[in-house]
């Protein structure tokens, strides 16, 4: 009986334990750990081999990553398998997340603050490209959360302190109702360059300034122009200092669209027969190509 009563008092007590291990751990992490799997494979080769299981693909830690597969996972899992190269190397986590996180599984053995030396050259290259994935998904942008100025309003776009303080004036002006319609005029002006824009068709005007590209001098506002359906058609103007005039213009569907300032703008768009509604606006060349990267694609239709 004295030994059952033991025996109880030991089950509970570590059950007590893990619970409350639980309970810290999730407290304190944001990792989702949904399809995550590590293990060790130490079976056919001695020098073990760390497997990471991310959407139900395999990654050999040991191996160079292919960017494809980096392009399925999202930029929680990135931060994980980036993460995953230096716990291998036994890396002592400072952010009580990770430190918390990798501590779960038996093949993690902290013992180094500093494992640059234990990184081969195969690690280096994929936390490279892991790094440079992440710093991409972080710069991209959503225009609906751009300021509309469809009714107006005026907007500083001078394009450095140097220079004179210059102002975007933005009317409207409602004109005569055609065919059932409500055509609405805007006239974008900065002193004396003035563009005028009609629209036609709309059930929705919006008006933004930006920089699509933060590598040339110039600013930039484009207005879309949605109509009765989700079709809709994106007019882009850079002002180069001097004056504002139309650069190029797009159709996508829905008005909004992804951008990463770098001459890039994502857009959902349906092409002909092909049924393709993801692509890539090149603003520099003005010309179109579809998107490659899975987790941009995600992105898109998520921001529908």
């Amino acid at each position: 009986m004295i030994i059952k009563a033991r025996l109880f008092i030991l089950f509970f007590s570590i059950c007590m334990i893990l619970s409350a291990c639980v309970e810290g751990y999730n407290e304190s992490k944001n990792i989702n750990t949904t399809d995550l799997e590590i293990e060790i494979d130490s079976s056919k080769s001695d020098k073990e081999v760390v497997n990471l299981s991310l959407k139900n693909v395999k990654f050999n830690l040991n191996e160079l990553i292919d960017i494809k597969e980096l392009n399925k996972l999202d930029s929680e899992e990135l931060a994980i398998l980036r993460n995953s190269i230096y716990a291998k190397d036994g890396y002592i986590f400072s952010t009580k997340e990770y430190s918390e996180y990798f501590s779960q599984f038996l093949w993690y053995k902290p013992l180094n603050k500093d494992v640059r030396d234990k990184l081969n050259d195969i690690d280096k290259k994929n936390i490279e490209n892991i790094t440079n994935l992440e710093k991409q998904r972080v710069s991209i942008k959503n225009s609906k959360d751009n300021k509309n100025y469809s009714d107006g309003g005026e907007v500083n776009i001078s394009l450095d302190k140097n220079t004179q303080k210059k102002i975007l004036h933005i009317s409207k002006e409602e004109l005569e109702i055609e065919g059932g319609n409500f055509p609405t005029r805007i006239v974008l002006k900065v002193k004396n360059s003035e563009v005028v824009f009609d629209s036609h068709w709309n059930d929705g005007l919006y008006v933004c300034v930006t920089d699509f590209d933060n590598q040339d001098e110039d600013l930039d506002v484009y207005i879309t122009e949605t109509g009765t359906d989700i079709q809709a058609t994106t007019y882009i103007y850079k002002f180069d200092g001097k004056k504002l005039y139309k650069y190029t213009q797009f159709d996508n569907f829905g008005g909004d669209f992804l951008y990463d300032e770098k001459g890039n703008i994502y857009y959902w768009f349906d092409e002909g027969e092909k049924w393709e509604f993801n692509k890539c606006f090149n603003y520099r060349t003005r010309k179109s190509s579809d998107i490659t990267d899975e987790n941009l694609k995600m992105r898109l239709d998520k921001s529908k």
